[in-house]
């Protein structure tokens, strides 16, 4: 868990040093992980980003053309999440 926790903390850096980009893709900021050996797993404290998901935003949109944006607006960012 202290993996996701680092990846999410490292895309979250990356994105704040490109200005265009950190106001397009949100990601949340890690405040705090709490991880103890005797246990399993480990919790993770982070920023509440509001909005919308991928699928909300798909199921509330009626038209195609709109669906075709959201799914070009989706690849941007992956496609930025591998220029790191």
């Amino acid at each position: 868990m202290a993996y996701e926790a680092a990846t999410q903390e490292y895309v979250y850096r990356t994105l704040r040093q490109q200005p265009g980009l950190s106001e397009l893709i949100r990601v949340p900021q890690i405040y705090r992980v709490i991880q103890d050996d005797d246990i399993p797993y480990a919790l993770i404290v982070m920023e509440y980003v509001y909005g919308r998901t991928v699928r909300q935003w798909l199921l509330g949109e009626p038209s195609v053309e709109r669906k075709y944006l959201l799914w070009d607006r989706v690849l941007y960012a992956l496609n930025a999440f591998l220029t790191f």
